[in-house]
């Protein structure tokens, strides 16, 4: 489990700004080489000084230190990045670092990041990492958890909106240097459609919304659509199978998971009275506590 600090995880989920190619470090940067000509050709001279690796707070110094350079740092203390708990510190190792052939599997925990451009910025790293080495061809199946975050279909935020681009190109490419996906979501019509129209399998548990159900009948037209409209009749366990995996698409129900369950609603109980008081408290159950 890879988590942001203070989670107590044996990984730690933390960047370089180095970490990140030169044009995502100017999108992070909200710099663009047309319309910002000046400080886009700064941020490559001051990026191009500095030795690997480099923080946020390294390119901001060198910045200020030459007048010719200085909006770039006026620029970073605007936008306030350098602040943020994802960068590395110290003798931390970065994320970027991981050893992704040394376990059978990583959970990078995104949620545990304070804010959503954190969040885009380490998707965004990660994945152009893991495209950059497509070429030594580890088979890696990427599991996307709630992927209309990670890879929406509309988004003003440009890190998003280029993490979803290179999503789109895992999606179409990757298998080809052993780079699947899994794509997980709630809101199929919130995913990129090129993301989801690449992908052959379908597993399908209940859907309330009848517009992501007419969705992916146009993306899985070899799904009888009134197949997909039963989803809105499941029930636990209950899930439509399509694709490679059930050539002939077929219900079935999910047997009974192997790893521990997780994620449970907060119990009913959990606010009570306290005795003679009727002021509700909430009982501390100690670190294992959900």
């Amino acid at each position: 489990m890879v988590r942001a600090r203070g989670t107590g995880s044996d990984h730690l989920l933390c960047l370089d700004l180095s970490d990140l190619p030169l044009v995502a470090q100017a999108l992070l940067l909200r710099l663009d080489p047309v319309h910002d000509l000046d400080e886009y050709s700064a941020l490559r001279r001051v990026t191009a000084s500095l030795a690997v690796p480099y923080s946020v707070a390294d390119v901001r110094s060198a910045a200020a230190a030459d007048p010719a350079t200085a909006r770039l740092a006026t620029r970073i203390d605007n936008l306030g990045i350098a602040s943020w708990e994802l960068w590395r510190r110290g003798d931390e190792r970065s994320a970027a670092e991981l050893d992704m052939t040394a376990g059978r599997c990583f959970v990078i925990d995104l949620g545990s990041l304070n804010s959503p451009g954190e969040r885009a910025a380490v998707s965004l790293g990660l994945l152009s990492r893991l495209w950059m080495l497509r070429r030594r061809r580890l088979p890696m199946l990427l599991v996307v958890d709630e992927a209309h975050n990670i890879l929406p279909s509309v988004t003003a935020d440009p890190l998003s909106s280029s993490t979803a681009d290179l999503g789109v190109v895992i999606a179409g490419e990757g298998r080809k240097f052993g780079l699947h996906l899994f794509v997980a979501t709630q809101r199929p019509g919130k995913v990129h459609p090129n993301v989801v129209s690449q992908c052959d399998n379908l597993l399908l548990m209940r859907m309330n919304g009848s517009t992501d159900i007419e969705e992916l009948a146009h993306l899985f037209s070899h799904v009888p659509p009134a197949m997909l409209h039963r989803a809105t009749t499941f029930g636990l366990g209950q899930a439509l199978f399509a694709g490679p995996i059930a050539p002939t698409p077929l219900l079935a129900r999910v047997g009974t998971r192997v790893s521990p369950e997780g994620g449970a609603d907060v119990p009913t109980d959990r606010a009570h009275p306290a005795a003679d008081t009727g002021v509700l408290t909430y009982p501390h159950e100690g670190p294992e506590s959900s």
